[in-house]
This record gives C-alpha cells, structure tokens and sequence, in this order.
C-alpha cells in the first residue's frame, strides 16, 4: 500500500512532467511560427521572381472565391487581436498587416504573443495564456457568487451576434463555391492554378496551419480534434468550427471564453495559479 510520502512523490513527478511537456511545448511554438512567416515570405519572393504576378491572376471567379475563404480565415485572426491588443495604436496596424500579409500577419502577431509569456505562464499553460488578456486568466471570485450566477457576463446580445456573423460567413462561402464554379467550372484544371494562386495557397496552408494548433488545444479528444482540423481544409472550416463553439456557451458567457477549451471556461473564470497554488501547499518543484 502507498504511504502518503510515495503519493506526493509521485505527484511531485507528475508535476514535473507537466512543467516539461508545458516549456517543450512553449518552446516548440516559439519555433513554429516565425518559421512559417518565413517559409510564406520566401513561397512569394520564388513565385514573384520566377514567374511574376499579373493583374489578371487576381481577377477570375476562383481567385475572388479563394480571397473569400482567404479573409474568413484572416477574420478570426482581426478579433483575436482586438481582443487581445491592450495598445490601441497598435491594433489598427496589427489589422492592416493581417489584411495584407494574410498568415504571416497572423504568424507574427501569434509569434510576439508566446514571447510575451514569462517562464511560469509557459510551464504552466502556454496556449491559455498566450490567447487570453491578462485580466481574465485570473479572477478572484468566490465560490458561492460563482454559485449564484454572479460571475462576470456579457450582454446577451454579444454571444448571439456573434453566432450570426460566423454562421453567415459558412453561408457566404457556400454561395461563393457555387458562383465560381457556375462561372468557372471546376477548379481542378491546369489554368487556374496561377502563380498568384499556388502563392495564395501556400499562405492559406500556414493559416491552417496556425488554426490548426488551436483546434487541437480546445478539442477535447484526438478524435474530435482530428474530425474538426479535417473540416479547416474546407472552405469556411474555420467559420463552421468558430459557430459551434458558439453555440455551445451561453448567451450570457464572456465572449472569450470560445478561446479556451471546454474545461478551462471555469478556469477563465474562477481560478488560482497551479504553480502558485503548489508553492503554497508545500509542494513546490
């Protein structure tokens, strides 16, 4: 039988194995995205010194279809930043950087986010900490006002507008799908593959890339995850994944809660710092 000494050396293990996987996992990330701004940039300078781009290359039913998807995708990356740029004069240059530079806008801004994380957010939880402000990783409320309802909450009109708009975006891009391929026809032909549009789909794959990532921390299971990172492949997979998880808080829920996974929506709320919290019991690392 287990003595309590072997308990708390075992969870001082575990601990610790959680703090290594966290830093790995930061430091990974860290990696990730600069290199995928990288690999974009030079996806652009090949294509624009080989073969040139031409103003014709952006004017066709696929390509107008390919920019539609191409900013369903940049749209999420906008709001993440409004929500989470506490400099507002930075914010309308994070945009525009976003609207002109697509993934590597969306790389870079990701990029400066994990940097921004001080060594124990990064053992702790890098990806929580890294999509959220900073007020709202942890606030002190009570047990009984959580119990109560009194936690804090948005206006209802907020969470339900915002099911609209993303919902809408899904509809948008299957009428999009349809225009082009009524005046275009299918676009599994040699001729629509433009340099233009080979670039743009390099852009689109790091996009995907970066969503992907995010799916995979809110998912709850590798199944779950695996069907949703599929359906980013589609065009509107991300409005579709965005309207779900809509759908599933409560009206009266805060907003950005639909950026962290289902069991951290109390954490968001109502939590202690783990490393902080072991410090104090005694059970540091």
């Amino acid at each position: 039988m287990a003595t309590p000494q072997d308990k708390r050396s075992s969870l001082r293990s575990c601990q610790n194995f959680n703090v290594i996987k966290m830093a790995l996992m930061a430091a990974g990330l860290r990696t990730l995205f600069p290199s995928m701004v990288c690999f974009v940039l030079g996806a652009w300078i090949y294509v624009m010194c080989t073969d040139g781009l031409t103003v014709q290359d952006f004017f066709t039913p696929w390509m107008a279809g390919f920019f539609v998807d191409f900013y369903i995708y940049v749209f999420p990356f906008a709001l993440w930043v409004l929500y989470k740029e506490s400099n507002l004069l930075l914010v309308p240059v994070w945009i525009l950087l976003l609207i002109c530079t697509g993934s590597m806008g969306a790389g870079t801004f990701t990029f400066v986010q994990f940097l921004k994380l001080s060594p124990q957010e990064a053992a702790e939880d890098p990806i929580y900490h890294a999509l959220l402000r900073p007020e709202h990783k942890y606030v002190s409320i009570l047990s009984d006002e959580v119990q109560e309802g009194k936690q804090q909450r948005s206006p209802v009109l907020l969470v339900v507008a915002a099911r609209i708009v993303f919902t809408s975006l899904v509809g948008v891009m299957i009428a999009t799908l349809i225009w082009s391929v009524v005046a275009q026809g299918s676009p599994f032909r040699k001729e629509i593959l433009t340099p233009a549009m080979a670039a743009n789909l390099i852009d689109m794959c790091a996009n995907f890339i970066a969503l992907s990532v995010w799916v995979a921390y809110k998912e709850t299971s590798w199944l779950s995850a695996s069907m949703w990172i599929a359906v980013l492949i589609l065009p509107g997979g991300i409005a579709a994944f965005i309207a779900t998880q809509l759908f599933q808080l409560s009206s009266h829920d805060p907003l950005y809660l639909v950026l962290v996974k289902k069991n951290h929506s109390r954490r968001a709320t109502c939590r202690v710092p783990l490393l902080s919290s072991a410090k104090s019991s005694g059970q540091g690392y």
